[in-house]
Protein backbone atom coordinates (compact mmCIF):
# COMPACT_ATOMS: atom_id res chain seq x y z
CA UNK A 1 0.00 0.00 0.00
CA UNK A 2 2.85 2.86 1.34
CA UNK A 3 6.10 2.92 2.36
CA UNK A 4 4.56 3.61 5.95
CA UNK A 5 3.51 -0.07 5.85
CA UNK A 6 6.82 -1.71 5.65
CA UNK A 7 8.14 -3.47 8.02
CA UNK A 8 11.81 -4.66 8.73
CA UNK A 9 11.17 -8.65 9.21
CA UNK A 10 8.59 -10.94 8.96
CA UNK A 11 9.37 -12.17 12.18
CA UNK A 12 8.58 -9.00 13.31
CA UNK A 13 5.14 -8.96 11.82
CA UNK A 14 4.31 -12.44 13.20
CA UNK A 15 5.13 -11.43 16.61
CA UNK A 16 3.23 -8.26 16.33
CA UNK A 17 0.28 -9.55 15.21
CA UNK A 18 0.06 -13.06 17.84
CA UNK A 19 0.69 -10.48 20.33
CA UNK A 20 -2.18 -9.01 19.57
CA UNK A 21 -4.58 -11.80 18.31
CA UNK A 22 -3.34 -15.15 19.25
CA UNK A 23 -4.60 -16.65 22.57
CA UNK A 24 -1.58 -18.46 22.93
CA UNK A 25 0.27 -14.79 23.60
CA UNK A 26 -2.85 -12.51 24.45
CA UNK A 27 -5.65 -15.12 26.68
CA UNK A 28 -3.46 -14.36 29.95
CA UNK A 29 -3.63 -11.26 31.26
CA UNK A 30 -3.60 -9.69 34.79
CA UNK A 31 -2.14 -7.33 37.12
CA UNK A 32 -1.98 -5.93 41.07
CA UNK A 33 -5.48 -4.98 42.08
CA UNK A 34 -4.22 -4.54 45.52
CA UNK A 35 -2.38 -2.41 46.19
CA UNK A 36 -3.87 -1.29 43.19
CA UNK A 37 -1.43 -0.82 39.89
CA UNK A 38 -1.44 2.39 37.55
CA UNK A 39 -3.21 0.79 35.39
CA UNK A 40 -5.89 -1.03 37.53
CA UNK A 41 -6.07 2.06 39.63
CA UNK A 42 -7.00 4.18 36.91
CA UNK A 43 -9.58 1.88 35.36
CA UNK A 44 -11.10 0.34 38.67
CA UNK A 45 -10.68 2.59 41.14
CA UNK A 46 -9.98 6.72 40.81
CA UNK A 47 -10.48 7.08 36.71
CA UNK A 48 -11.41 10.73 37.52
CA UNK A 49 -8.31 11.00 39.12
CA UNK A 50 -6.52 14.10 36.95
CA UNK A 51 -2.99 11.67 36.40
CA UNK A 52 -5.63 8.95 35.30
CA UNK A 53 -7.29 11.47 33.07
CA UNK A 54 -3.99 12.69 31.27
CA UNK A 55 -3.07 9.30 31.37
CA UNK A 56 -6.12 7.98 29.27
CA UNK A 57 -5.52 11.53 27.20
CA UNK A 58 -2.32 10.10 26.23
CA UNK A 59 -2.89 6.75 25.20
CA UNK A 60 -6.92 5.81 25.51
CA UNK A 61 -5.32 2.09 24.61
CA UNK A 62 -3.37 1.74 27.38
CA UNK A 63 -6.81 1.70 29.72
CA UNK A 64 -8.62 -0.66 27.78
CA UNK A 65 -5.85 -3.15 28.05
CA UNK A 66 -4.72 -2.65 31.17
CA UNK A 67 -4.72 -6.05 32.02
CA UNK A 68 -1.33 -6.20 29.14
CA UNK A 69 1.34 -4.71 30.46
CA UNK A 70 3.39 -7.48 29.30
CA UNK A 71 6.12 -9.27 26.95
CA UNK A 72 5.57 -12.24 24.84
CA UNK A 73 8.77 -13.52 24.81
CA UNK A 74 10.14 -12.57 28.27
CA UNK A 75 11.25 -15.73 29.47
CA UNK A 76 12.29 -14.37 32.64
CA UNK A 77 14.84 -11.79 30.78
CA UNK A 78 13.18 -8.82 32.42
CA UNK A 79 16.25 -6.84 33.17
CA UNK A 80 17.56 -7.25 29.75
CA UNK A 81 14.40 -6.35 27.88
CA UNK A 82 13.52 -3.59 29.88
CA UNK A 83 15.56 -0.36 30.49
CA UNK A 84 15.49 2.03 33.75
CA UNK A 85 13.03 4.43 33.75
CA UNK A 86 10.73 1.90 31.31
CA UNK A 87 9.84 -0.54 34.45
CA UNK A 88 6.06 0.61 34.55
CA UNK A 89 5.24 0.37 30.86
CA UNK A 90 7.71 -2.78 30.37
CA UNK A 91 9.54 -0.52 27.94
CA UNK A 92 6.35 -0.73 25.75
CA UNK A 93 4.92 2.52 24.03
CA UNK A 94 1.24 2.05 24.73
CA UNK A 95 1.79 2.64 28.29
CA UNK A 96 4.89 5.65 28.10
CA UNK A 97 2.88 7.51 30.34
CA UNK A 98 2.82 5.15 33.65
CA UNK A 99 6.54 5.09 33.52
CA UNK A 100 6.31 8.45 35.25
CA UNK A 101 7.74 9.40 38.15
CA UNK A 102 5.46 8.55 41.38
CA UNK A 103 4.69 11.53 42.73
CA UNK A 104 1.00 12.33 41.68
CA UNK A 105 -0.08 8.93 41.19
CA UNK A 106 -2.99 7.44 43.42
CA UNK A 107 -1.19 5.63 46.00
CA UNK A 108 -2.35 2.98 48.46
CA UNK A 109 -1.63 3.00 52.27
CA UNK A 110 -0.04 -0.39 53.28
CA UNK A 111 -0.89 -0.73 56.85
CA UNK A 112 0.45 -4.82 57.51
CA UNK A 113 -0.99 -6.90 60.35
CA UNK A 114 0.78 -7.72 63.49
CA UNK A 115 3.35 -10.07 61.92
CA UNK A 116 4.67 -7.03 59.56
CA UNK A 117 2.77 -8.70 56.85
CA UNK A 118 0.45 -7.20 54.55
CA UNK A 119 -1.84 -9.73 51.74
CA UNK A 120 -1.09 -8.26 48.22
CA UNK A 121 -3.70 -9.42 45.48
CA UNK A 122 -3.25 -10.02 41.22
CA UNK A 123 -6.58 -10.57 39.66
CA UNK A 124 -6.27 -12.30 35.80
CA UNK A 125 -8.90 -11.55 33.41
CA UNK A 126 -8.04 -14.99 32.02
CA UNK A 127 -5.35 -17.41 34.25
CA UNK A 128 -2.57 -19.54 33.51
CA UNK A 129 -0.10 -22.02 35.03
CA UNK A 130 2.96 -19.75 36.94
CA UNK A 131 5.93 -20.02 36.83
CA UNK A 132 6.25 -17.12 40.00
CA UNK A 133 5.04 -13.54 40.74
CA UNK A 134 8.17 -11.66 42.09
CA UNK A 135 7.19 -8.92 44.15
CA UNK A 136 9.82 -6.12 44.76
CA UNK A 137 9.83 -2.67 46.83
CA UNK A 138 11.73 0.24 46.35
CA UNK A 139 14.75 1.12 48.95
CA UNK A 140 15.32 3.31 50.92
CA UNK A 141 17.25 5.86 48.76
CA UNK A 142 14.45 5.65 46.32
CA UNK A 143 13.48 9.23 44.61
CA UNK A 144 9.98 9.00 44.09
CA UNK A 145 10.62 12.23 42.17
CA UNK A 146 12.31 10.26 39.61
CA UNK A 147 11.14 7.10 37.06
CA UNK A 148 12.38 3.57 39.13
CA UNK A 149 15.03 2.12 37.64
CA UNK A 150 16.15 -1.64 38.34
CA UNK A 151 18.67 -0.30 41.01
CA UNK A 152 15.91 1.17 42.94
CA UNK A 153 14.17 -2.53 43.75
CA UNK A 154 14.38 -4.77 46.07
CA UNK A 155 13.21 -8.54 46.03
CA UNK A 156 10.95 -9.16 49.10
CA UNK A 157 8.62 -12.27 48.03
CA UNK A 158 8.63 -15.24 45.56
CA UNK A 159 5.67 -17.45 45.49
CA UNK A 160 7.61 -20.22 43.21
CA UNK A 161 5.27 -22.25 40.60
CA UNK A 162 1.43 -22.16 41.32
CA UNK A 163 -1.70 -22.92 39.23
CA UNK A 164 -3.97 -20.99 36.92
CA UNK A 165 -5.96 -18.57 39.26
CA UNK A 166 -8.63 -15.59 38.97
CA UNK A 167 -7.01 -14.06 41.78
CA UNK A 168 -3.69 -14.86 43.61
CA UNK A 169 -3.05 -13.92 47.15
CA UNK A 170 0.49 -13.37 48.47
CA UNK A 171 1.68 -13.11 52.20
CA UNK A 172 4.45 -10.44 51.91
CA UNK A 173 6.34 -9.46 54.79
CA UNK A 174 6.49 -5.69 54.69
CA UNK A 175 10.04 -4.44 55.33
CA UNK A 176 10.26 -0.81 57.11
CA UNK A 177 9.62 2.01 54.81
CA UNK A 178 8.35 5.56 55.52
CA UNK A 179 6.30 7.66 52.97
CA UNK A 180 6.14 7.07 49.44
CA UNK A 181 6.82 3.94 47.35
CA UNK A 182 6.31 1.77 44.97
CA UNK A 183 6.03 -1.82 44.59
CA UNK A 184 6.82 -3.72 41.51
CA UNK A 185 5.65 -7.09 40.08
CA UNK A 186 6.18 -9.45 37.73
CA UNK A 187 4.04 -12.34 36.71
CA UNK A 188 5.77 -15.49 34.70
CA UNK A 189 3.92 -17.61 33.23
CA UNK A 190 5.68 -21.38 32.93
CA UNK A 191 3.23 -22.24 30.22
CA UNK A 192 4.28 -19.61 27.88
CA UNK A 193 7.61 -17.09 27.54
CA UNK A 194 5.38 -14.20 28.13
CA UNK A 195 5.31 -12.29 31.56
CA UNK A 196 3.73 -9.37 32.94
CA UNK A 197 4.15 -6.44 34.96
CA UNK A 198 2.75 -4.03 37.19
CA UNK A 199 4.21 -0.85 39.54
CA UNK A 200 1.66 0.23 42.44
CA UNK A 201 2.04 3.17 44.36
CA UNK A 202 1.54 3.27 48.21
CA UNK A 203 2.13 5.09 51.53
CA UNK A 204 4.42 3.41 54.31
CA UNK A 205 5.04 4.03 57.64
CA UNK A 206 3.30 7.65 59.52
CA UNK A 207 2.68 8.53 55.79
CA UNK A 208 0.03 5.59 55.57
CA UNK A 209 -1.31 6.64 59.11
CA UNK A 210 -5.13 7.67 58.78
CA UNK A 211 -5.20 7.17 55.02
CA UNK A 212 -7.70 4.32 53.53
CA UNK A 213 -7.56 2.62 50.52
CA UNK A 214 -10.55 4.16 47.49
CA UNK A 215 -13.13 1.74 46.60
CA UNK A 216 -12.87 0.68 43.37
CA UNK A 217 -16.08 1.90 40.81
CA UNK A 218 -16.20 -1.29 38.38
CA UNK A 219 -14.03 -4.53 38.66
CA UNK A 220 -12.44 -6.53 35.84
CA UNK A 221 -14.26 -9.23 34.03
CA UNK A 222 -12.59 -12.97 35.36
CA UNK A 223 -12.72 -15.61 32.03
CA UNK A 224 -13.26 -18.50 34.42
CA UNK A 225 -13.17 -20.71 31.34
CA UNK A 226 -9.40 -20.83 31.30
CA UNK A 227 -9.04 -21.40 34.86
CA UNK A 228 -6.77 -24.93 35.26
CA UNK A 229 -8.05 -26.45 38.11
CA UNK A 230 -11.78 -25.57 37.28
CA UNK A 231 -12.59 -25.94 33.68
CA UNK A 232 -15.75 -26.43 34.39
CA UNK A 233 -16.99 -23.49 35.61
CA UNK A 234 -19.27 -21.20 33.01
CA UNK A 235 -18.47 -17.71 31.68
CA UNK A 236 -20.19 -15.06 31.72
CA UNK A 237 -21.74 -12.63 29.62
CA UNK A 238 -22.12 -13.37 25.33
CA UNK A 239 -19.02 -15.78 25.68
CA UNK A 240 -20.71 -19.41 24.67
CA UNK A 241 -19.16 -22.44 27.36
CA UNK A 242 -16.60 -23.13 25.03
CA UNK A 243 -15.36 -19.15 24.91
CA UNK A 244 -15.87 -18.28 21.65
CA UNK A 245 -18.44 -15.80 21.05
CA UNK A 246 -20.84 -14.80 18.01
CA UNK A 247 -19.04 -13.01 15.79
CA UNK A 248 -20.00 -9.07 15.15
CA UNK A 249 -22.65 -8.63 12.33
CA UNK A 250 -21.32 -7.39 9.09
CA UNK A 251 -22.67 -3.95 7.22
CA UNK A 252 -21.63 -5.74 3.91
CA UNK A 253 -21.06 -2.22 3.05
CA UNK A 254 -16.94 -1.97 2.19
CA UNK A 255 -13.98 0.68 1.60
CA UNK A 256 -11.52 -0.19 -0.59
CA UNK A 257 -7.90 1.01 1.19
CA UNK A 258 -7.11 3.17 -1.84
CA UNK A 259 -9.15 5.65 -0.20
CA UNK A 260 -6.61 6.32 2.33
CA UNK A 261 -3.16 7.00 2.84
CA UNK A 262 -2.89 9.85 0.34
CA UNK A 263 -1.66 12.32 2.68
CA UNK A 264 2.10 13.38 2.30
CA UNK A 265 2.32 11.51 -0.87
CA UNK A 266 2.75 8.60 1.44
CA UNK A 267 0.99 5.54 -1.25
CA UNK A 268 3.47 4.22 -3.42
CA UNK A 269 1.35 1.33 -4.16
CA UNK A 270 -2.20 2.89 -5.59
CA UNK A 271 -2.16 5.61 -8.73
CA UNK A 272 -6.11 6.73 -9.09
CA UNK A 273 -7.12 4.66 -6.99
CA UNK A 274 -5.82 1.75 -9.19
CA UNK A 275 -3.44 -0.68 -7.73
CA UNK A 276 -0.35 -1.30 -9.53
CA UNK A 277 1.35 -4.61 -10.30
CA UNK A 278 -2.08 -6.03 -10.51
CA UNK A 279 -2.62 -6.14 -6.98
CA UNK A 280 -5.97 -7.12 -5.53
CA UNK A 281 -7.48 -4.21 -2.89
CA UNK A 282 -7.97 -4.73 0.45
CA UNK A 283 -11.33 -3.78 1.67
CA UNK A 284 -12.92 -3.36 5.18
CA UNK A 285 -14.18 -6.47 4.81
CA UNK A 286 -10.81 -7.71 5.97
CA UNK A 287 -11.88 -6.29 9.49
CA UNK A 288 -14.80 -8.04 9.41
CA UNK A 289 -12.50 -11.40 8.76
CA UNK A 290 -10.34 -9.98 11.78
CA UNK A 291 -12.67 -9.69 14.08
CA UNK A 292 -14.95 -12.84 14.09
CA UNK A 293 -10.85 -14.56 14.61
CA UNK A 294 -10.95 -12.31 17.72
CA UNK A 295 -14.78 -13.54 18.49
CA UNK A 296 -13.50 -17.07 18.38
CA UNK A 297 -11.11 -16.36 20.93
CA UNK A 298 -13.67 -14.92 23.05
CA UNK A 299 -12.28 -10.99 22.70
CA UNK A 300 -14.62 -8.25 22.02
CA UNK A 301 -14.41 -6.45 18.69
CA UNK A 302 -11.97 -3.56 16.83
CA UNK A 303 -12.37 -0.56 14.61
CA UNK A 304 -9.65 -0.13 12.23
CA UNK A 305 -8.46 3.04 14.31
CA UNK A 306 -7.72 1.18 17.40
CA UNK A 307 -6.06 -1.48 15.18
CA UNK A 308 -3.93 1.32 12.95
CA UNK A 309 -3.29 3.03 16.64
CA UNK A 310 -1.80 -0.18 18.19
CA UNK A 311 0.46 -0.51 15.02
CA UNK A 312 1.55 3.23 15.98
CA UNK A 313 2.00 2.61 19.41
CA UNK A 314 4.48 -0.32 18.75
CA UNK A 315 6.04 1.40 16.29
CA UNK A 316 5.16 -1.28 13.67
CA UNK A 317 5.00 1.69 10.80
CA UNK A 318 7.91 3.49 9.34
CA UNK A 319 6.30 6.83 10.11
CA UNK A 320 6.66 7.70 13.86
CA UNK A 321 3.36 9.66 13.61
CA UNK A 322 0.20 9.32 11.65
CA UNK A 323 -0.88 12.12 8.76
CA UNK A 324 -4.33 12.12 7.50
CA UNK A 325 -5.97 9.18 7.20
CA UNK A 326 -2.66 6.82 7.84
CA UNK A 327 -4.11 5.55 10.99
CA UNK A 328 -7.20 3.83 9.32
CA UNK A 329 -5.58 2.59 6.20
CA UNK A 330 -2.50 0.97 8.51
CA UNK A 331 -5.37 -0.47 11.03
CA UNK A 332 -6.95 -1.49 7.90
CA UNK A 333 -3.77 -3.26 6.42
CA UNK A 334 -2.75 -4.63 9.67
CA UNK A 335 -6.67 -6.04 9.97
CA UNK A 336 -5.84 -8.01 6.88
CA UNK A 337 -2.78 -9.79 8.33
CA UNK A 338 -4.24 -10.63 11.54
CA UNK A 339 -6.90 -12.22 10.10
CA UNK A 340 -4.40 -13.74 7.77
CA UNK A 341 -2.04 -15.15 10.51
CA UNK A 342 -3.85 -15.32 13.59
CA UNK A 343 -5.88 -18.60 12.48
CA UNK A 344 -2.69 -21.04 12.62
CA UNK A 345 -1.18 -22.44 15.32
CA UNK A 346 2.06 -21.35 16.89
CA UNK A 347 3.65 -24.51 16.59
CA UNK A 348 2.29 -25.51 12.69
CA UNK A 349 3.46 -21.60 11.75
CA UNK A 350 5.28 -21.58 8.39
CA UNK A 351 4.84 -18.91 5.60
CA UNK A 352 4.33 -21.62 3.06
CA UNK A 353 0.77 -22.42 4.94
CA UNK A 354 -0.49 -18.89 3.75
CA UNK A 355 0.48 -18.82 0.00
CA UNK A 356 -0.93 -22.79 -0.45
CA UNK A 357 -4.20 -21.45 1.09
CA UNK A 358 -4.57 -18.58 -1.02
CA UNK A 359 -3.27 -20.53 -3.80
CA UNK A 360 -6.04 -22.97 -3.63
CA UNK A 361 -8.49 -20.51 -2.85
CA UNK A 362 -7.78 -18.65 -6.24
CA UNK A 363 -6.86 -21.57 -8.45
CA UNK A 364 -9.30 -24.32 -7.53
CA UNK A 365 -12.41 -22.97 -9.78
CA UNK A 366 -15.45 -24.87 -8.62
CA UNK A 367 -16.40 -23.28 -5.26
CA UNK A 368 -17.44 -26.00 -3.21
CA UNK A 369 -14.23 -28.12 -3.76
CA UNK A 370 -12.47 -25.00 -3.28
CA UNK A 371 -14.12 -24.55 0.22
CA UNK A 372 -13.71 -27.89 1.04
CA UNK A 373 -10.14 -27.74 0.55
CA UNK A 374 -9.70 -24.38 2.55
CA UNK A 375 -11.00 -25.80 5.44
CA UNK A 376 -9.73 -28.83 5.61
CA UNK A 377 -6.39 -26.49 5.95
CA UNK A 378 -7.92 -24.61 8.53
CA UNK A 379 -7.92 -27.94 10.26
CA UNK A 380 -5.00 -29.23 10.18
CA UNK A 381 -2.70 -25.87 10.45
CA UNK A 382 -5.75 -24.10 12.25
CA UNK A 383 -6.95 -23.57 16.18
CA UNK A 384 -8.74 -26.61 16.69
CA UNK A 385 -12.63 -25.68 16.64
CA UNK A 386 -11.65 -22.99 14.06
CA UNK A 387 -13.15 -24.24 10.80
CA UNK A 388 -16.40 -25.49 12.73
CA UNK A 389 -17.01 -21.84 14.12
CA UNK A 390 -16.65 -20.44 10.44
CA UNK A 391 -18.60 -22.52 9.24
CA UNK A 392 -21.29 -22.56 12.13
CA UNK A 393 -21.62 -18.57 11.72
CA UNK A 394 -21.68 -18.58 8.06
CA UNK A 395 -18.53 -16.36 7.83
CA UNK A 396 -16.05 -18.66 5.69
CA UNK A 397 -16.60 -16.60 2.52
CA UNK A 398 -15.36 -13.83 4.38
CA UNK A 399 -12.16 -15.58 6.09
Amino acid sequence: MRKLLSLLTTTTLVAGLVAFVAPTQAAAHGSMDNPASRVYMCKFVTPDDPKCQAARQANPQSLYDWMEVNIGNAAGRHRDLIPDGKLCSANRAKYAYFDGPSTGWPATPLEPDANGNFTMTWTSTAPHSTDYYRVFITNQDYDPTEPVAWSDLDLIHDTGTLPGSPTTSMEVSLPDREGRHLIYTIWQRNDSTEAFYSCSDVLMGSAADGESAPDPVATPTVDHDHEHDNGTAEPSGSVSHDGHMEPPASSGEFIDITNWGMFHSSNNNSEHEELVGGRTAITTEALDAYNGLRAFFGRDPVTIEQVGQWAFDERLTNNAQAWGTDVQGVGLWYAMQGAKVGWVTDEAYDPQILADIQRTARLVEDPVQMKSAVMDMVREFGHDGYAEYLQQYGIVDTF
